[in-house]
C-alpha cells in the first residue's frame, strides 16, 4: 500500500494526469494511515499480552523508543535518490559494510581522545593495549617509546598498523535504524596517539600566536561559552551606541571531517613549517584506512583520503 502511494506521488511530481492522480493519492494516503493505526494498535495489544511469556520482545521494542546506545539489528541507508526506497541490510556483516560505505563516502574520521580523561583508564585502543597499562608503566616504557618515535620521525615512516582505525558507530539523533543518523568514533592505536600528543605539544607553541584571537574551537583554554560571551559583548556595545548589528551563521556539514589534505599542508606551510616537517605530516596523512566494527562483524578496509585523522 505504501509503495503504491509513493509511486503515485512520484507520478504527480512528473505532472501527468494531475487531478486524477491527486485524488487517487489522497485515497491511498487515507487508507495507509488507517492501516498503520490499526497495525500499531494490534502490535501494542500483542506486546502487552506477550510480556509474561516473551519479555525479550517487549524490551527490544522499549529500547527503540528510548535513548539506549544499542544499535538495532536491522539498519538501512538512503540510496541517494529521495524518491527511491531505502536499502536494508540482511545480516550483521552487510550492516558493517553499510556503515563503512556511508562513513567512507562522507570522509568521517572522528576519534576518541584516549589520553585525556581519567574516566577512560580501562579503555583500549585499536591495538588492544589498555591505556592504564601505559600510564602505570610509563617510567619503564618511555625510553623505548622515545626511540620508536624518534626513529619514525627521522625515517619519515610509520608502522602500517598505525594507519588503520577501527570505527564504532555511535547514534547521534533520529531513527536508530537509519545509517546516516550515526557518527563514527575512530579508535587508533594508543601508542600512535602518544606520538600525536608529542608532536602537538611541540607544534602548538610555534603556531598559537598565529591563530586568530576570534577562534575558540579546538584550543586549550577556550570554549563555545567564551565565544558566545565575546559576541554578546560586541552586540551589547553596538546596541548601546545605536549601531546596526548583522550576524551571519554558517553550518558546514561535517566540515572537520572533509578537510582536504593538500589545503591543510598549505596552511601549515603558511604558518612557517619547513619542508622536512611538512613531509612528515604528509606521510602521516597518507595511506590511512578504516574499517567498521558492528555487532561482532568487521567490514572490509577502506582508504581515507580526506579529513583530519
Amino acid at each position: 500500500m505504501i509503495k503504491k502511494k509513493e509511486t503515485l506521488r512520484r507520478k504527480i511530481r512528473r505532472g501527468t494526469n494531475f487531478a486524477a492522480l491527486v485524488q487517487k493519492y489522497k485515497k491511498f494516503r487515507r487508507t495507509s494511515k488507517r492501516l498503520i493505526k490499526e497495525s500499531r494498535e494490534k502490535f501494542f495489544g500483542s506486546l502487552s499480552g506477550a510480556l509474561p511469556s516473551n519479555p525479550k520482545l517487549f524490551w527490544s521494542f522499549f529500547e527503540t523508543t528510548t535513548k539506549s546506545s544499542r544499535i538495532p539489528q536491522q539498519v538501512s541507508v538512503a540510496t541517494g535518490n529521495k524518491d527511491s526506497p531505502r536499502l536494508d541490510c540482511t545480516n550483521q556483516k552487510q550492516a558493517a559494510e553499510m556503515f563503512n560505505d556511508y562513513f567512507h563516502s562522507v570522509f568521517l574520521t572522528e576519534k576518541v581522545l584516549l589520553f585525556q580523561s581519567p574516566l577512560h583508564l580501562k579503555a583500549s585502543g585499536r591495538d588492544n593495549i589498555p591505556i592504564r597499562l601505559l600510564k602505570e608503566c610509563a617510567h619503564s616504557i618511555t625510553p623505548s617509546l622515545t626511540c620508536l618515535f624518534n626513529k619514525s620521525l627521522k625515517q619519515v615512516s610509520l608502522p602500517s598498523e598505525w594507519n588503520l582505525s577501527n570505527i564504532i558507530p555511535l547514534h547521534k539523533k533520529g531513527i536508530k535504524s537509519f545509517v546516516e543518523n550515526y557518527r563514527p568514533i575512530s579508535l587508533i592505536c594508543v601508542v600512535a596517539k602518544g606520538l600525536e600528543r608529542c608532536v602537538y605539544n611541540r607544534l602548538i607553541g610555534h603556531i598559537k600566536n598565529m591563530i586568530s584571537v576570534a577562534q575558540h574551537g579546538f584550543l586549550r583554554g577556550k570554549s563555545c561559552t567564551g565565544q558566545l560571551i565575546s559576541v554578546l559583548h560586541r552586540i551589547s556595545q553596538n546596541l548601546d551606541s545605536g549601531e546596526q548589528t548583522d550576524i551571519l551563521y554558517f553550518d558546514v556539514a561535517k566540515a572537520f571531517d572533509t578537510v582536504n589534505h593538500n589545503l591543510l599542508l598549505k596552511k601549515l606551510q603558511r604558518f612557517g613549517l619547513k619542508a622536512n616537517i611538512l613531509t612528515r605530516f604528509k606521510s602521516y596523512l597518507s595511506g590511512r584506512q578504516q574499517r567498521v566494527l558492528f555487532n561482532g562483524e568487521i567490514s572490509e578496509t577502506r582508504s581515507v583520503s580526506s579529513g583530519v585523522p
